[in-house]
């Protein structure tokens, strides 16, 4: 006797996708938002078993903590509290930290997957054929307006708040389009997210010379003007957006893949719309030499004469500089005009050491007086991942001296130091006034093993993902380790729709390739 028909139902289809077509699996994506609970000025109080909260301008955890919320703003913090309360939250198997705030997040689905442990990584590059016949579009606007919604799920399950993300362009035409942005911008919003948001564009392109056998610097038609002033439009168009969640900046892609002319009328814009500038440079030994040898300076001597150096700037990596064990000049002058500056460092320790590289370091960029920050750059965006490997680095290069590398060193980097250097004082911390952003992590989990210092073990044993919950703007957004503003179906497409759009990314690198006939081309 034949078996009765499987009857295929919403459940079924969003547990088993693999015959979705792309369109059937993407038009889940078309509304994907769910309600987030509504801001109130009811006063609640949290109690916790403890909570890392400003004190007289220092960090200091506070046992059996209590901080009182309403209408978006922390109202007090202190060990006992004794005013009226409309609601008490019960945490007291809880530690209580400020949100971490990441200057360099995790903004699309991770392309380091790609990068990771190839043999002959040139092949990753542009051919010469591929610019001169013209740069194009790997993905559909729809897909492009996927990966963010991917990324901000993540950052806001591990406890990431406040975010300044960035993308992979390797399989773009030139850079981040308008349209992919103003998508983040959306999903920023409805998400619950804080975002600083600009349009990452290109003048140039890293390319393979197959005669030469080596990377060049190759100019595309428009100098990345179209880009410039589709950022410039962004700017215009979604300041202030979500009710204030997110704040729009500039943010052109990496210092040798713009000609000076542009970069300097992206500060002078700067200047005159009073916007921060994030912009990668002395990153790499590959853009180190290209400065030193087509411009006869250090990349931070380049943006000094660009007159870009200044404490609007958000710098990420900064790791080639003189005096680091990669460079060849010896001497702190760079690190001497970061600080004079007010510059901001974006420290990302994580997706360096992946390369088998790391800043040099830490401790001696702090103790200059430069501004530290962090972030992921990479998956897993998770804080405490970040945090514990960039300690490591920190003390391989010290001899193990702690001296400016102690976890809550790094944990400040996360949170306060983000929040100053995005200019808000009133995020990245615990105290009175403040913007009530905060993490819960139950001290409860046996797999985190015992608590002396909570910071100090949750910084060398817990994982992101430990956290349950998080609130942003007085209101939770992740609630019992749930993304409170995504819709369960569009949760449960996440990671096939992700599976998906990552193949096709893998294409988009091949397609442009001078070496796509290799075989194989993935190692």
């Amino acid at each position: 006797m034949d078996s009765a028909p499987t009857r295929r139902t919403a459940q079924t289809d969003m547990t088993n996708m693999t015959d979705m077509t792309d369109a059937e699996l993407y038009a889940v994506f078309q509304n994907p938002y769910a309600r987030l609970p509504e801001p109130t000025k009811k006063v609640i109080k949290i109690r916790t078993r403890a909570l890392l909260a400003e004190k007289a301008g220092e960090l200091v955890v506070i046992p059996e903590g209590e901080m009182l919320v309403a209408d978006g703003r922390i109202l007090a913090v202190s060990g006992k509290l004794t005013h009226h309360v409309d609601e008490t939250l019960d945490w007291t198997d809880s530690f209580v930290a400020p949100g971490f705030v990441d200057l360099n997040a995790l903004g699309d689905i991770d392309h380091h997957l790609i990068w990771s442990e190839q043999k002959r990584p040139e092949k990753l590059f542009w051919s010469k054929d591929y610019v001169e016949g013209g740069t194009e579009e790997s993905m559909t606007a729809g897909e492009e307006a996927f990966k963010s919604l991917f990324a901000y799920v993540q950052l806001l399950r591990r406890g990431v708040t406040s975010a300044c993300p960035i993308t992979c362009t390797y399989y773009k035409a030139a850079g981040e389009t308008y349209g992919e942005i103003a998508a983040a911008a959306k999903h920023a919003a409805h998400l619950g997210l804080r975002a600083w948001l600009g349009v990452g564009f290109l003048g140039a392109g890293h390319v393979w010379d197959e005669e030469a056998g080596r990377r060049i610097v190759m100019p595309l038609p428009d100098d990345g003007r179209p880009g410039f002033e589709a950022a410039k439009r962004f700017v215009g168009d979604f300041a202030g957006y979500g009710g204030g969640l997110v704040t729009t900046m500039m943010t052109p892609e990496r210092i040798e893949l713009q000609s000076d002319a542009v970069l300097r009328e992206v500060g002078d814009f700067c200047r005159e719309h009073d916007l921060l500038l994030k912009l990668h440079a002395a990153q790499s030994e590959f853009e180190w030499r290209w400065t030193r040898e087509t411009l006869d300076c250090t990349p931070v001597e380049h943006l000094e004469r660009l007159e870009l150096l200044n404490d609007r700037l958000l710098l990420p990596h900064a790791a080639w500089t003189t005096g680091s064990a990669f460079t060849d000049i010896p001497g702190d002058a760079d690190l001497v005009k970061l600080a004079r500056a007010g510059t901001a460092v974006i420290h990302c320790p994580l997706v360096y050491g992946r390369t088998g590289a790391s800043l040099d370091n830490f401790s001696r960029y702090k103790a200059a007086g430069i501004r530290m920050t962090m972030g992921s750059d990479t998956f897993p965006p998770d804080p405490f991942m970040i945090m514990r490997v960039g300690q490591m680095f920190a003390l391989s290069h010290t001899g193990g001296n702690v001296e400016n590398a102690r976890f809550i060193d790094f944990w400040d980097a996360y949170t306060r130091g983000g929040a100053d250097a995005l200019r808000r004082p009133d995020l990245g911390r615990l105290t009175e006034g403040a913007r009530a952003d905060f993490i819960r992590i139950p001290m409860t989990n046996p797999w985190l093993g015992t608590f002396d210092d909570p910071v100090r073990t949750l910084a060398m044993a817990a994982a992101a993902t430990d956290i349950t919950d998080v609130w942003v703007e007085g209101r939770p957004v992740v609630e019992a380790g749930r993304v409170l503003g995504i819709r369960p179906e569009a949760m449960s497409a996440l990671q096939a729709a992700g599976e998906r759009y990552h193949e096709k990314l893998k294409a988009g690198f091949v397609g442009r390739s001078a070496l796509k006939d290799a075989v194989p081309f993935w190692d």
